[in-house]
C-alpha cells in the first residue's frame, strides 16, 4: 500500500469523510493510530501548509460548519499526527 499524503487526506474529506469524522470522535492519543491504520502518513506541519496554501479551493469544498476549516481539522486530525 502506498502512503497517502496530506492531498490525499483533504480529497477524502472533500469526497466521503465518514471513516474520518469516524476517527475524529474517538479519544485524541487513537486518533494517530487510526489515521495511520488507513495508510496516511503526514506530519500536522504538512497538513497545515496544505490547507494553508490551498485555502481558497477548500473553503469552497469543505462545509465544517461554523468554525474556520483550518482549525476544524487541525483539531480532529492534524494535532495528532506529530
Amino acid at each position: 500500500m502506498s502512503e497517502l499524503k496530506a492531498e490525499d487526506f483533504v480529497n477524502e474529506l472533500i469526497s466521503d469523510s465518514g471513516r474520518l469524522w469516524d476517527i475524529s470522535r474517538l479519544p485524541a492519543n487513537e486518533r494517530r493510530g487510526a489515521i495511520r491504520a488507513l495508510g496516511y502518513n503526514f506530519t500536522s506541519r504538512e497538513i497545515d501548509d496544505y490547507i494553508c496554501k490551498y485555502a481558497e479551493r477548500l473553503r469552497h469544498n469543505l462545509a465544517l460548519g461554523e468554525e474556520d476549516f483550518r482549525d476544524v481539522v487541525m483539531k480532529n486530525w492534524g494535532n495528532c499526527m506529530d
